[in-house]
């Protein structure tokens, strides 16, 4: 008989030297049969002609005798023989129950190769989500520096209307013998005070807003500062956890290498000890049990670790999701950031709207509006009034092409004021060729400058590409596609 590795017959066919006394007498028993009585055949019933011609006949009993003792050694030997096939067979069970075990112990090291590997994705997985927090916290830095950056721009805007508001009351109180004999421009000069203190109370209600909107946004800064050092505490703790996963990995494989050095020991030592047949049966029961043993132990330290893993993998499934969900609701707070800044950019184009509206010249209140368009464009004159000539600056340019015949005033309304594309700017111009931020123009002691703010297409007066320039009434400035004139009035 042979098994799968073909070990059994090297071990049953060699030679035995040392064989059981039964066989021993067996061997003696048969040679004392063919030199001391007759010739027996392959059954032992019939005996040799010649000789009992001779008279040389064995005595019946001596023969019934030695059949009776070969037939009980033909027994002993049947019996040795169904011993050595149950050892056989066990020696077979037991090499495929090695097997087995073999089989076990690299299945697993793959399930711990795949932990391994389940692990550093978390940790990589993790990482990534840290980096997602920092660059969050970033945006939101520079969110907050836009909201402080509109804030000051609203503050300066709410001080100029309340400076325009205290100057126009003043004008109203000197006029007031002048306009008494025309009441339609009183009334117009009426309303146009009343849409500038409107204005300067949204501006006031604006600034509320925003400031109310600054603070928020930095307590959720705050909030979210608190959670990145939370989110970095916890992937500071599961790399501990990885680590000592990594350690008990480590004794796992360190213990499957063990019992693989013993699995080839108990193998050397079954196979030695097969030779010396029915005195080791005892031996190896006893090793099977052992390794049946061992076997429990195996699967159970297998079980527990299985559990471990599961709820380590359940515990980082919750953190993620928390994470997941702290993630979405900051970039749901830095949308509603996002569209209330829109919001706000609209409303001051709309408002920059309607005060080019408000600039367009009408019948009979042409004089009024300069007044109102020219009261911060660098006006030299004092409170109690003077002899000294007030100026008005404006850019005149159209809204659109040159035959439309629709035309935009800018009032130069304060000492300085921006010009580009984006709606952040005093001036927006949505044309190409525009940069974001285009030029500045400023007003100093009574001149108006014109600066290039680092665009890419240049700024032009006269058709002469210039960096900075003092301008002059009648001046063609081009900024991108879009043409202004510049004007001068005195105000009466």
């Amino acid at each position: 008989m042979t098994n799968d590795n073909n070990k059994i017959n090297v071990l049953v066919s060699q030679p035995d030297d040392d064989l059981p006394a039964t066989f021993a007498s067996a061997g003696n028993l048969h040679r004392t049969a063919q030199y001391d009585g007759p010739e027996l055949e392959a059954d032992a019933k019939t005996f040799d002609v010649d000789q009992f011609a001779t008279g040389h006949l064995p005595d019946s009993k001596s023969v019934a005798d030695l059949e009776s003792t070969l037939q009980d050694r033909a027994e002993t030997i049947n019996q040795m023989q169904f011993e050595i096939e149950q050892l056989r067979a066990k020696w077979n069970g037991l090499d495929r129950e090695l097997k087995a075990r073999e089989e076990i112990a690299a299945t697993i090291g793959n399930e711990l190769n795949v932990t391994r590997n389940q692990l550093q994705d978390a940790e990589q997985e993790l990482q990534k989500q840290g980096g997602e927090m920092e660059s969050m916290q970033r945006a939101m830095t520079e969110a907050g520096d836009r909201e402080q950056s509109l804030l000051d721009d609203n503050v300066q805007q709410r001080d100029d209307a309340e400076k325009e508001t205290v100057f126009l009351r003043h004008q109203i109180a000197e006029q007031t013998g002048l306009l008494a004999s025309n009441g339609h421009e009183i009334r117009d000069v009426q309303e146009q005070i009343t849409r500038t203190e409107k204005y300067a109370d949204s501006l006031r209600l604006q600034l509320q807003d925003q400031s109310s909107t600054t603070k928020d946004a930095v307590g959720m800064q705050r909030r979210l500062e608190a959670a990145l050092a939370e989110t970095r505490g916890q992937v500071r703790d599961l790399g501990e956890q990885l680590e000592r996963e990594l350690r008990v990995s480590q004794e796992l494989a360190r213990t499957i290498i063990d019992l693989k050095e013993r699995f080839t020991e108990e193998t050397r030592q079954i196979r030695f000890e097969l030779g010396s047949a029915q005195e080791t049966i005892s031996d190896q029961e006893t090793m099977h049990e052992q390794l049946a043993s061992d076997l429990v132990d195996n699967r159970e330290f297998r079980q527990a670790l299985e559990s471990q893993l599961s709820e380590k993998e359940i515990e980082n499934e919750r953190h993620t999701r928390q994470l997941m969900l702290r993630l979405g609701n900051a970039r749901q707070e830095a949308d509603d950031y996002e569209r209330k800044m829109h919001s706000k950019d609209k409303a001051i184009a709309a408002l920059m709207g309607e005060l080019a509206n408000l600039n367009k010249p009408g019948k009979n209140t042409e004089n009024t509006l300069q007044k109102i368009e020219g009261s911060r464009s660098g006006s030299i004159d004092d409170v109690a009034g003077s002899n000294r000539v007030r100026v008005a600056r404006m850019l005149v340019g159209s809204a659109g092409s040159k035959d439309d015949g629709r035309e935009l005033r800018f009032p130069l309304f304060k000492d300085r004021l921006t010009i580009g594309r984006t709606a952040n700017n005093d001036i927006q111009l949505n044309a190409r060729f525009t940069s974001r931020r285009h030029a500045v123009i400023a007003t100093d002691k009574g001149q108006t400058r014109l600066i290039d703010w680092g665009s890419k297409n240049g700024v032009f007066v006269n058709d002469e590409r210039v960096s900075e320039k003092f301008l002059s009434s009648g001046d063609i400035v081009k900024i991108g596609e879009t043409e202004f004139r510049y004007e001068e009035r005195a105000k009466r």
